[in-house]
């Protein structure tokens, strides 16, 4: 009986030699002491007392996660909530929800500075849906509140300054860099909507917007496409509706691939005027194109038509 209760002691002395040196039961082990934390109920619920935070550490990898096995999409997929338990009353009508910080840290002339985003609902009158908040503050300043906003009635950016600079409100990149074979475009802005044909009932019409580098003998062709779908949910690049180009050449191009079915037309009321160079030597047009040159003193004036790179020019009396 003697040495069995020494085999339980080694036992037991083993495992807590264990805990303590594995960090993850460690540190766990080490705040359920400093808590109070109690795990309580079937569900395994982790609770702290009023006014004590809770603090989930990890390894490196996970701080905390939810896992989730066999429920498929039948119920509300629950993995981790916020919740405000305070009612609302006649004096107090709105309740947000607990905010989720990121807290990080940067280096300002010899000085840490601690930068934070902040994520929350915020409660809207009945019938409205809830707006989900984004928010920032540098070191001990107030929330910046709005930046970036989802609610009912989409998502949107705004700014509260008086400035002439240009701040980034909603911006979408391709971070890889481009090669002698093969551009990187930016991720597409898509834009659909559904439309009703007496013949084929309801379709979908979309269209999509996303910069489109080409390659460029000295530099590269910055394009900006407006490629549209039709009666798909998602547009075709080749049907190109419009295309504004920069750097390596720089212009707009409507109907780029030469679609048949493509028309260009405007309001009778809109006055078009045609592209008028002044200038004392003829100028060099884009090709395939037209325009008119004048002298700087009005003496002449030219017609210009270039077909192929071949500048062609007829004169008015």
């Amino acid at each position: 009986m003697k040495f069995k209760k020494l085999g339980l002691i080694s036992v037991i002395l083993l495992f807590v030699v264990y805990c303590f040196s594995n960090p993850m039961i460690r540190d766990g082990i080490g705040r359920i002491f400093q808590g109070p934390i109690t795990i309580t109920g079937t569900n395994s619920q982790i609770n702290s007392t009023t006014g004590q935070p809770l603090v989930l550490q990890g390894n490196g990898t996970e701080a905390l996660y939810a896992y989730r096995n066999g429920i498929g999409n039948t119920s509300t997929p629950i993995g981790f909530e916020l919740y405000n338990n305070t009612p609302t009353t006649v004096d107090s009508q709105y309740q947000d929800s607990p905010a989720i910080i990121f807290n990080s840290h940067t280096w300002d002339d010899g000085v840490d500075i601690v930068t934070k985003w902040a994520l929350w609902g915020e409660s809207k009158p009945l019938g409205d849906r809830s707006d989900l908040v984004f928010a920032y503050k540098n070191g001990s300043g107030n929330w910046n509140r709005h930046q970036f906003e989802l609610s009912e009635n989409g998502a949107s950016t705004t700014r509260d300054d008086q400035s002439e600079t240009r701040v980034y409100g909603f911006g979408v990149a391709n971070s890889r860099s481009a090669t002698s074979s093969t551009d990187c475009y930016s991720p597409v802005y898509s834009l659909r909507g559904s439309g009703y044909s007496t013949a084929s009932g309801t379709q979908w019409e979309s269209c999509d917007i996303f910069v489109a580098p080409e390659k460029g003998a000295v530099k590269a062709i910055g394009v900006l496409k407006f490629s549209y779908g039709a009666n798909a949910m998602n547009a075709t690049e080749a049907n190109e509706l419009l295309r504004l180009q920069w750097d390596g050449a720089l212009g707009m191009i409507l109907n780029y691939n030469a679609i048949a079915s493509y028309v260009f037309d405007y309001s009778k009321a809109t006055t078009v005027k045609p592209l008028i160079f002044t200038q004392a030597t003829e100028p060099d047009i884009a090709n395939d194109s037209t325009a008119y040159w004048k002298d700087s003193d009005d003496s002449k004036v030219y017609e210009i038509i270039d077909v192929g790179g071949t500048q062609l020019k007829n004169e008015y009396t």
